[in-house]
C-alpha cells in the first residue's frame, strides 16, 4: 500500500480542482518565473483587506509561510493557540510566548504554536514559524477566485529567511510532490 503526505493547503487545492473539473468554471493560478533568479512565482491575495502577495513556489517544501517583520497588517489575523486543531494540523513542535519582540505582534503572539519555516534556496530553517489563520484568495481572470477566511499559514519575523528571494516575493508556497 502507498500513503501520501499531503499539507493542508495542498489537499483544499486538490478538492477545489476536481469541484472546478465537475464545473463549467475554471480555476486559473498564473506562474511567473522570474528572469534574474529563474525562480517560479504564484501571487494570491492574502489579509483583510486582502492585498496581493508574491510566493516562492517549493515543491519539496511544508507550508506556507510568509514574511511578518514588515508591517503584517490585517484585521482578520488570528494566531493559533497552543494545543488547537490548527496547531494539531500543522504539526506543531513546540508552543510558548514571544521573546523577540516588545510587543506581541503577528508573528510574535502569547500562547501560540510554531513549526519550522525553510528557505530551500539557503538551505536554511527558522523553528519559530508562528501558526496563524486569515484570508487567502486564490485564482484570477479569466476563472474564478476562490476564498478561504481562515486559511493556515505560518508567519516569520526572521528577515535572514528573505535571502535570495525574488524581488517581491515575501513568502513561500509548498507542495509535497
Amino acid at each position: 500500500m502507498v500513503t501520501f503526505k499531503l499539507p493542508l493547503s495542498m489537499l483544499l487545492l486538490f478538492l477545489l480542482l476536481n469541484i472546478f473539473l465537475c464545473s463549467s468554471e475554471v480555476l486559473y493560478i498564473p506562474v511567473t518565473k522570474d528572469a534574474s533568479t529563474l525562480e517560479y512565482i504564484i501571487e494570491v491575495g492574502q489579509r483583510t483587506p486582502l492585498i496581493p502577495i508574491k510566493l516562492l513556489i517549493n515543491l519539496g517544501g511544508r507550508s506556507l509561510w510568509v514574511d511578518c517583520d514588515k508591517g503584517y497588517k490585517s484585521s482578520t489575523y488570528k494566531p493559533a493557540v497552543c494545543n488547537s486543531t490548527q496547531c494539531t494540523f500543522a504539526k506543531s513542535h513546540a508552543c510558548g510566548d514571544c521573546i523577540f519582540k516588545p510587543q506581541v505582534q503577528p508573528g510574535c503572539s502569547n500562547n501560540t504554536c510554531y513549526i519550522w519555516g525553510e528557505n530551500p534556496l539557503i538551505n536554511s530553517f527558522h523553528d519559530r514559524a508562528e501558526i496563524a489563520e486569515d484570508v487567502l484568495a486564490i485564482g484570477s481572470t479569466p476563472g474564478v477566485r476562490v476564498t478561504w477566511p481562515r486559511f493556515i499559514f505560518s508567519c516569520l519575523l526572521d528577515q535572514d529567511m528573505m535571502r535570495q528571494f525574488a524581488n517581491g516575493v515575501t513568502g513561500i508556497e509548498s507542495y509535497i510532490v
